[in-house]
């Protein structure tokens, strides 16, 4: 049976081959071979009519047109290959491309059908891309004005001649509005995710570059005022006396004058990017936004985002200046929210806010949530029940059952990919998971933990994310929860923390994301609540 794929979603891939054909009278189709940052490596990582062979990547004439993927030539430098519908002349309005995806025996496995805004004359239709070991294909959609040469240009590929309807390119930086700052959402299409968070990247290595070069200058002042002093001290004349007072001042002065003109630089630059990050926060998507952000003003379930906002990097000398911190989807580390920083209520809001966060990037998936607390002293972690799976786990015998029923529902849907039959799985198992265990590793006997390490291990290909939240100390001696707490991304409950190593030497304090007010919580539940349950099904129901 063939998948029928929305735009965001993904589809694990078991073959050693993938086949993207186009079925449109008049599109043609090519791919890029990109490396990181969603870049090309040169410009022969443009498969199409007139280069049709490279690195494992092949375009074949048809009818239909199709790009053949053999994965095992693709080189480790190609992260991913995008596959591109384009047209010569006239749009896809009302005509849009339906892109088909076979495996290598040639039967049919997926397919798409873009939803254009009306004017493009290209459309990025799939992407085949790695993930570990394994390959995923994934639906894309996203829409190009200036056709084939606004694509690829945007790519890193050089052209002779791009397309006049090239958009002009994005401000490269971001920060989160001050509470009540609402923005409201930018016009015209949404960009690219990948190329959002490379921007994301491009604003901290920019404010981490300025930041360096301040303490840099510090330094080199500092050195420069003790040799100085040192030669004053050495000259017998100049050691006592108006003329050795006179000198020591002077010296004094050019240190300080060369520290204050790098801090107004400094300054200066950090009030640029204050600017540009504005602008690049209204681009971003509600799950990846403040909280302030007009992204929010009434908002409700759309395409997946395979991102989400982890919290805020601020800079010690400028607290005010924030920077997003995106963690992506599927999480390739769980979470862990330390609880000795901050303390077990804020360990428990940060992990309600990053698991609203999340269920509100993968909401067309309906996502059903497993709550672990021993003990039971959370309730429903502030989540409401509609959208939990069962209710809270709330003793030692029933963590183990909860936990091996999630490592059931990755085995099964595991199977039902590669065997290519994900339709034909009970409704409940069509979901994804969220699994939330406060205070870990408190409760949890030795076959609860082992069955947390199948799902943080092979979880995410299949959907499932996990957050915790406890203590490193708690687990410390025992060989699997040393293991577990290595393989998770641990943050701390209040700002500071280890998470971020410095970026040019400089060190930047993680700030926790602590939620929107009460109402607009509310609001957003109750839209989650609305999308996971249309028909009104009781609590803890799996359909």
């Amino acid at each position: 049976m063939t998948t029928q794929l929305v735009a965001g979603q993904n589809l694990a891939w078991s073959g050693a081959r993938v086949t993207a054909y186009v079925e449109h009278p008049r599109a043609d189709i090519s791919a890029m071979l990109l490396g990181p940052s969603y870049r090309v490596r040169s410009n022969e990582d443009l498969v199409f009519y007139n280069a049709p062979s490279y690195d494992g990547v092949g375009w074949f004439a048809g009818p239909p047109q199709a790009i053949v993927v053999d994965l095992a030539q693709v080189p480790a430098s190609v992260e991913r290959v995008l596959c591109v519908a384009s047209l010569d002349s006239g749009t896809f309005a009302g005509e849009p491309p339906r892109v088909l995806l076979a495996g290598a025996d040639g039967q049919p496995v997926a397919s798409f059908v873009p939803s254009p805004n009306g004017d493009e004359t290209a459309v990025v239709a799939c992407e085949i891309y790695r993930r570990g070991e394994d390959w995923k294909v994934r639906a894309v959609g996203q829409g190009f004005v200036g056709g084939l040469n606004q694509a690829v240009t945007e790519h890193g590929i050089e052209v002779e001649q791009p397309a006049a309807a090239v958009s002009q390119p994005v401000a490269s930086h971001a920060t989160q509005p001050a509470a009540g700052d609402a923005t409201p959402p930018s016009a015209g299409p949404p960009e690219d995710l990948g190329r959002l968070l490379e921007i994301g990247a491009m604003i901290l290595d920019d404010a981490s570059r300025t930041t360096a070069s301040l303490q840099s200058t510090i330094d080199f002042a500092q050195r420069q005022l003790e040799g100085d002093l040192e030669q004053i001290v050495g000259d017998p004349s100049m050691r006592v006396g108006p003329a050795g007072d006179q000198a020591r001042a002077g010296a004094q002065a050019k240190h300080d004058e060369m520290v204050q003109q790098a801090r107004d630089r400094h300054a200066a630059d950090l009030n640029q990017l204050s600017t540009e990050l504005k602008d690049y926060e209204r681009k971003l998507p509600a799950p990846l936004t403040g909280w302030g952000s007009g992204q929010w003003r009434g908002w409700s379930p759309g395409e997946m985002v395979l991102a989400f906002r982890l919290g805020d990097l601020s800079l010690p000398d400028a607290p005010n200046f924030r920077l997003p911190l995106m963690q992506y989807l599927p999480m390739r580390r769980p979470v862990w929210v330390e609880t000795a920083d901050g303390g077990d209520q804020a360990a428990t809001q940060i992990m309600h806010t990053i698991a609203v966060r999340i269920l509100a990037a993968m909401a067309p998936a309906r996502p059903l949530v497993t709550v672990v607390d021993i003990g039971g002293r959370r309730g429903t972690l502030g989540l409401p029940s509609e959208l939990l799976a069962h209710p809270p786990v709330t003793d030692t015998p029933g963590a183990t059952q909860a936990l091996a029923e999630v490592v059931e529902h990755i085995d099964l849907v595991s199977m039902a990919v590669q065997a290519g039959n994900h339709d034909a799985l009970e409704e409940r198992y069509r979901h994804d998971r969220l699994v939330l265990i406060a205070d870990h590793p408190t409760g949890l006997d030795e076959s609860a933990v082992r069955s947390l390490h199948r799902i943080v291990t092979d979880g995410p290909p299949t959907g499932v994310q996990v957050v915790v939240t406890g203590s490193h100390s708690e687990a410390l001696g025992v060989p699997l929860l040393e293991l577990l707490h290595q393989m998770f991304l641990r943050i701390p409950s209040a700002p500071g923390g280890d998470l971020v190593d410095g970026y040019g030497g400089v060190d930047w304090t993680f700030v926790p994301d602590l939620g929107p007010n009460p109402a607009q919580l509310d609001v957003i539940q109750g839209a989650l609540v609305a999308n996971r349950n249309p028909q009104g099904i009781n609590p803890y129901g799996a359909g």
